[in-house]
């Protein structure tokens, strides 16, 4: 291998990113795919389950922003070390709930709240770093790493499901724990990217849409339209599109977050629930590795808007399932919901919006979201305790249609707009 060969292989950084995306991801599967899994067996209620994750969810919409303004400003703290620093938090409060899972439950529940906070508070630091990284001039294929992710969550969901049937929920924990410490490790060991303050500014190619400087025609534009009325006015179909999201997010978390209950009422148990968790991040993948095909037949808006109708038809098929059996196949339209939207809307709001607005763009996505996130899990307790696994599925199916109805108008008023 020539030096100049040798120096480009050191420049990607696609597997040490990977990594992180995978460790970061199965902690994801374990904390919150099994939290109903723990807190049921700390004795907690449905109601009470929901209204802790909602917490988490509206917490962390509080507090990260202001997370992200500390690490812009700061000079002495990199987004590395603080990935560090909240691996190392998460490691310790896994650690004090293997402890106290016998003993009281309001210290067991706040000690998950706060450990389900810290994990949302690191997704932002996770995808920086990649961005960091591609700033710097280092080569790192995203899609790629995001995959690792999802087999991660894959892996990890079903390894949980096995196991746990012998153990019990103190194994969640321990999964938190592992998947915390090899973060941690993984984080240590990639490489430190320049401060954001310390570079020279140059175009990239890979970091489409990155911030202006202050001073360039673009910050000025950027502060002149920078109200949310003015974003909105700009792009009405994105703001039809940003309501359908919001059911059909709340749809998303009854089946993802619940699915111990809906199990249950098929007549099965946590392995059924790990089995199915990981043929769904399985066929996830499929979408990522194919997606650069499917832009060539339609564009992204296309696939963005339609991504809502698999989302509804889960959910409904998942109420209709009349047995644990059924519900494997139902795992074949995952791709084309969560899949599917995951990928799109990225390009969607890349492609659709000018410049200056795309961040913003991404923002609000992220914003309706964990909105999405808080209702679901408040409403689904209710519901669960109230009405059941059907209340909450039935719920779950009207207001996804409602949602998809919504994505499929802001297709339409996108037409109307590009003919005038």
């Amino acid at each position: 291998m020539t030096m100049k060969h040798r120096a480009r292989a050191s420049r990607d950084l696609t597997f040490p990113y990977a990594l992180l995306q995978m460790f970061y991801w199965m902690n994801m599967a374990v904390t919150a795919g099994y939290a109903s899994f723990f807190l049921l067996g700390a004795k907690l209620t449905n109601s009470q389950i929901g209204l802790l994750l909602a917490s988490g969810g509206l917490l962390s919409a509080l507090i990260q922003p202001l997370l992200a303004a500390f690490a812009d400003r700061s000079y002495s703290l990199s987004v590395r070390f603080l990935m560090m620093l909240m691996s190392a938090l998460l490691l310790v409060c896994s650690l004090l709930l293997v402890f106290l899972f016998h003993g009281n439950i309001a210290a067991v529940s706040v000690i998950y709240l706060l450990a389900y906070l810290i994990l949302l508070l690191q997704q932002p630091f996770l995808n920086a770093i990649g961005a960091e990284s591609i700033d710097a001039g280092r080569r790192l294929n995203f899609g790629l790493s995001r995959a690792f992710g999802s087999a991660g969550y894959m892996a990890a969901a079903f390894l949980l499901g096995q196991f746990s049937v012998h153990t019990g929920p103190v194994l969640v924990p321990a999964g938190i724990a592992a998947a915390s410490f090899a973060l941690l490790l993984s984080s240590a060991a990639y490489p430190q990217s320049p401060k954001r303050s310390q570079k020279v500014a140059r175009p990239s190619e890979d970091h489409v849409g990155s911030a202006p400087s202050e001073n360039s025609p673009a910050a000025t534009q950027l502060r002149a339209e920078g109200s949310i009325f003015s974003f909105f006015a700009r792009y009405p179909q994105y703001a039809v599109a940003l309501v359908g999201l919001l059911p059909i997010f709340i749809g998303h978390i009854y089946i993802n977050n619940y699915l111990l209950q809906i199990v249950e009422s098929k007549g099965a148990g946590s392995s059924s629930m790990g089995n199915l968790m990981s043929v769904a991040a399985l066929l996830e993948l499929t979408v990522m590795l194919v997606y650069g095909k499917l832009r060539t037949w339609r564009p992204d808006p296309f696939w963005f808007r339609i991504s809502g109708i698999f989302f509804t038809l889960k959910v409904l098929l998942t109420l209709l399932a009349p047995t644990i059996g059924f519900l494997y196949p139902v795992q074949l339209i995952q791709p084309l919901g969560w899949g599917l939207l995951s990928v799109s809307s990225v390009y969607y709001i890349n492609e659709t919006m000018a410049p200056s607005d795309k961040v913003k763009g991404q923002a609000f996505f992220t914003a309706v979201f964990t909105l999405g996130n808080v209702l679901g899990n408040l409403t689904a307790g209710l519901l669960l305790d109230h009405g059941g696994v059907f209340a909450m599925l039935l719920c779950g199916s009207i207001v996804s249609a409602i949602g998809a109805a919504l994505l499929l108008l802001s297709g339409k008023l996108q037409a109307n707009g590009e003919k005038t």
